[in-house]
């Protein structure tokens, strides 16, 4: 509006009779939702317009000259008081909830909001002006809102844009036992539920911040209940925004104990399902078992027994028992004491025992089960690929437990895991047993000669049976010629090594009975009937220690390396045959020095081969550490020399080694 129309709108009117002001007061407030009482000193109606008279029902005429009182007793009790306060300090009194009981049908109830305004008259007479908005509509709207969110099995609350809290629904009241004064009224991080958690506090202001800002914030919180009990939430704190600006705060929270309680033993799960995978004995499985068997299924306690068929018992494996109770418990005997494991091994189903049940079936374990702390127990019996029990996992709790389904699959789920494990363990420790016995035959050879100073030593590749196609020998020829052989058939595992016992037991019977030139063709001819596959290496050296000398072949195989007294290690190339498996003929080689102190080192490929780098790049490695050797170090010294310095834990290949010194005389 334009200056100029302004000023025409304010003539306009003061050209209004001021007679007619009254009249024109009244009807812009009869037609108004704003109801208007004005009291004289006397707490009397003065002036009523229509709208607050229709509150009551009463015509506004009826109410001049009278108290509230008089008409609205209800009422009267609420605004008396503002209305004197108004009066006595003319300062206004500012929206206050005024609550009536309607006296006629339907008798329902009316909320109003109202503000009192002191007045001074042109005589200097005092006067209150109640001014009434009916707020029943709102009122009710939001007690439905109220009814709504106490409904909801979360929890609901309302802040002020500043942290304090002003509602909190039932759902909230109920789970931490609170009544609503306890909490409303209260910044928000002073409520009851974290008021002596520090940390949680710092946490609370940070997602205040977060939210004033006009962003939601969302956590993980630990909250403490009245009865000491701690839960965890996933708590909200979600902005209402109004025209841009942040009018109220909406707390929400569900309680996600269960869920983090569900989420950590599924984890346990997985980290022992994990483990176990990698553990290769039954000591290992156990000890896993025990240690980590617990956080699955919320237990203090977990053990596992194997059955010894042939001796007829049952025994604890890493019991983690005191030395007494493990020396009366640590063996069960089939015919002893009748225990839970006796049962689960006699019918093949777990026995589930409480206090009660093991005072009247099984009272010689009482004492020492209070002992340990334990209240109730599960044995749950393990079961190989036959469906044969051949163990049981014990279970313990310190508190009564409810074999509730959930808790049952748990128990069942670990006792799968573990003899899934230990089954495996007990086949790989069977054939570890079995791998040496077969090392012990084919390989095992004392570290002595009558006249070398030998040292001998074999390493499986890692993850393999124990042993595979590499092998060594030490064949005494006569008093003095002494043959010293390392070989490699091609592959790993049960193939590689049959044929390995193969192709050491042909040479070596070859080394005895033919001349030198001769060992490779003919051995070559001797294996000839394994298919076009097989592959094989080896290198034969004859040492004479009467005359000194050393003589060698190599079938496809890497230089031995020789160092004298005097010299520096050198890589014995020559008289190469191509493998074992191919077509050759013999091949004449002359005798060179092995005089007093010289070292002679022969060896399998993976000794020196690296993944991704050249051959000689790992000859020249093993030939400085040899050069390196101190000159009168013994077979031994300079055998655990080389395998230290060349790092065999890190190998991929079976490792074959031969070091031999001539003796001083």
């Amino acid at each position: 509006m334009s200056t100029r129309r302004e000023g025409e709108d304010l003539q306009a009117l003061h050209a209004v009779d001021a007679r007619a002001l009254p009249s024109l007061f009244d009807t812009v407030l009869d037609q108004s939702t704003t109801g208007v009482m004005v009291f004289d000193d006397e707490l009397r109606m003065a002036y009523v317009n229509e709208v607050a008279a229709g509150f009551g029902g009463y015509p506004a005429d009826l109410h001049v000259g009278k108290r509230l009182a008089e008409l609205y007793p209800q009422v009267a009790a609420q605004a008396d008081p503002m209305i004197t306060w108004a009066l006595a300090e003319e300062e206004v009194v500012r929206n206050e909830e005024l609550v009536w009981e309607s006296p006629r049908p339907p008798y329902e109830r009316r909320w109003w909001q109202v503000s009192f305004v002191p007045v001074r008259s042109a005589a200097e007479q005092c006067y209150v002006a109640a001014i009434y908005v009916e707020t029943t509509q709102v009122r009710r709207a939001h007690e439905r809102l109220a009814r709504l969110l106490d409904a909801l099995p979360t929890f609901v609350g309302m802040c002020t844009s500043d942290g304090r809290l002003v509602e909190a629904n039932e759902a909230t009241l109920a789970a931490t036992e609170l009544s609503r004064e306890d909490v409303v009224g209260l910044p928000l991080w002073e409520a009851s539920w974290w008021r002596d958690d520090p940390a949680v506090q710092v946490q609370l202001r940070e997602m205040l911040a977060r939210a004033q800002s006009g962003a939601s914030a969302r956590a993980d919180i630990d909250v403490r209940l009245e009865d000491g009990r701690h839960v965890t939430i996933d708590f909200q704190l979600v902005p209402i925004v109004e025209h841009g600006v942040v009018t109220a705060l909406v707390p929400s929270a569900i309680d996600i104990t269960d869920r983090i309680v569900e989420r950590d033993r599924l984890q346990a799960l997985a980290s022992l399902s994990r483990h176990l995978n990698g553990a290769l004995t039954t000591a290992q499985v156990a000890r896993l078992v025990v240690s980590n068997g617990p956080a699955v299924v919320d237990a203090a306690f977990v053990n596992v027994a194997l059955l010894d068929a042939e001796r007829q018992e049952l025994r604890l494996i890493q019991p983690r028992l005191d030395a007494d109770i493990e020396q009366r418990w640590g063996v069960l005997p089939l015919d002893g004491v009748r225990t839970p494991f006796h049962d689960v091994v006699e019918t093949g189903v777990a026995v589930l025992v409480d206090r009660a049940a093991r005072e009247a079936r099984y009272p010689e374990m009482v004492r020492d089960t209070e002992r340990v702390g334990l209240d109730t127990t599960a044995s749950v019996p393990l079961v190989d690929e036959l469906g044969e029990v051949f163990g049981v996992v014990g279970v313990g709790w310190t508190e009564p437990v409810e074999f509730v389904d959930e808790l049952r699959l748990r128990l069942d789920l670990l006792a799968d895991l573990c003899s899934h494990a230990l089954r495996r363990a007990q086949r790989t420790e069977a054939r570890d047993r079995l791998v040496e016995e077969m090392q012990a035959e084919v390989l095992a050879m004392p570290d002595t000669s009558r006249t070398l100073d030998v040292a001998l030593a074999y390493e499986p590749a890692r993850g393999d049976i124990g042993f595979g196609g590499d092998w060594y020998d030490v064949i005494e020829i006569n008093e003095s010629c002494t043959a010293l052989v390392v070989g490699d058939v091609a592959g790993h595992g049960i193939t590689a090594a049959a044929r390995m016992t193969e192709a050491k037991a042909t040479i070596r019977t070859l080394v005895l009975n033919v001349d030198h030139a001769e060992v490779i063709p003919a051995a070559n001819r001797s294996l000839a009937h394994f298919d076009s596959g097989y592959i094989a290496t080896t290198a034969v050296a004859w040492i004479d220690d009467d005359a000194k000398t050393l003589e060698w072949r190599l079938a496809g195989h890497l230089p031995p390396v020789l160092r004298t007294l005097e010299g520096e290690a050198v890589l014995l190339e020559g008289c190469h045959h191509p493998p074992i498996g191919t077509a050759t003929e013999p091949r004449a080689q002359a005798s060179i020095p092995f005089a007093e102190g010289s070292l002679l080192v022969l060896y399998t490929d993976g000794l020196v081969e690296r993944r991704g780098e050249d051959i000689d790049v790992g000859l020249e490695r093993l030939r400085s550490i040899v050069d390196r050797l101190p000159p009168t170090c013994s077979a031994r010294d300079a055998r655990d020399s080389i395998m230290a310095e060349l790092q065999l834990a890190e190998r991929e290949d079976d490792v074959a080694i031969v070091v031999v010194r001539s003796r001083s005389q």
